[in-house]
């Protein structure tokens, strides 16, 4: 595999992975403190930890790109 194409390939991958890896570190409001509707989306993510989806889709998507190498080989 030429390092264009495990550049690109890991790239695919991120970006796949990163779909894949968001609602891991999702958090959601507990039930029993859900506002009325009027105040907002009940389903919303309470917050979502960016850093560690990014560590997430990275680690997956260096996996994903070091096996299609080791395949390719």
């Amino acid at each position: 595999m030429t390092l264009t194409f495990a550049f690109f390939t890991f790239l695919n991958a991120f970006w796949l992975m990163a779909f894949i890896a968001i609602p891991f570190p999702t958090e959601y409001e507990k039930p029993e403190t859900i506002r009325p509707a009027s105040e907002g989306y009940a389903a919303a993510p309470k917050t979502i930890h960016w850093k560690k989806a990014i560590i997430i889709a990275t680690i997956l998507a260096a996996l994903v790109t070091l096996a299609l190498a080791v395949i390719i080989g």
